[in-house]
This record gives C-alpha cells, structure tokens and sequence, in this order.
C-alpha cells in the first residue's frame, strides 16, 4: 500500500464521502470531514478497510456508524481521544 496516504478519499460501504485522510498509523486512519470549526474526524482501524485503488480508500461501515464509533476529539494520532 502506498505509505502517502495523506489527502486521499475516504469513503464509506455506500460509497459515500467519509472525509479526506489526515494520517495512518499501524493499526488506524484518521479522517477528517469538512472544514473550520466544523469537522468531524473520525479514528478507523484499519481493519475495516475493504479496498484502496491509489486515490481512494474504501471502509466496510457507514457514515452512520463512523459518527456513532469512531468520532474524535483530536488534532492527530499521537493525541487521539476518543468519544
């Protein structure tokens, strides 16, 4: 996989946006939608992902079950607190 995974798409089992990538880690993504004090990010274990085709990568969850797990209150990985 390729190791600069920065500012790819994110998108959900619907095909839906989930957000553009921030950082990956060994074990989880961070992504972030939207833009000022709006964003949401959400912290996703890698697990989870399905496929990844060079520009995007795809999630087997939902927008919905994004919002509901895997919120985030955090900048980045090395200072994730989760909801």
């Amino acid at each position: 996989m390729d190791l600069n995974l920065s500012n790819k798409e994110a998108r959900d089992v619907k095909d839906q946006d989930l957000g553009k990538i921030l950082e990956v880690d060994h074990n989880y993504v961070l992504i972030e939608k939207g833009t000022s004090n709006n964003d949401e990010r959400f912290y996703i274990p890698l697990y989870l992902l399905e496929k990844y085709d060079q520009n995007t990568l795809w999630f087997r969850i939902d927008q919905e079950e994004a919002k509901n797990n895997f919120t985030v209150y955090s900048q980045s990985l090395s200072n994730f607190v989760k909801a």
